[in-house]
């Protein structure tokens, strides 16, 4: 492995082991009464992970949402577009055999 690789995928090792702190350490900044005996770091794991997994829980929820969203509204549109090839078809009585 090239030192340039290795330089790189430890950059980024780091970029995502402060990123995973990120919430915790930031909460932490808020409520400073919460490391317990100078813990600090075990503290905002916990709470990073907790956030980190609320923060997925929340997308695949929303995801999830839209989904059923969007079935709903499709089944809603075909349905209101069959209901109207029927309301003509009764109206002007020239009926397609693949309409009616």
């Amino acid at each position: 492995m090239s030192t340039d690789l290795q330089s790189v995928l430890i950059d980024v090792a780091l970029w995502l082991y402060r990123a995973f702190f990120v919430p915790g350490d930031q909460f932490l900044a808020k409520f400073p009464e919460l490391d317990l005996a100078g813990h600090a770091r075990v503290v905002s794991a916990v709470l990073s992970i907790v956030i980190w997994l609320g923060a997925i829980a929340l997308i695949v929820g929303t995801c999830k949402l839209v989904r059923v969203v969007d079935q709903t509204l499709t089944a809603l549109a075909v349905r209101l577009y069959e209901d109207l090839q029927r309301a003509s078809c009764s109206l002007t009585r020239t009926c397609h055999p693949h309409t009616c």
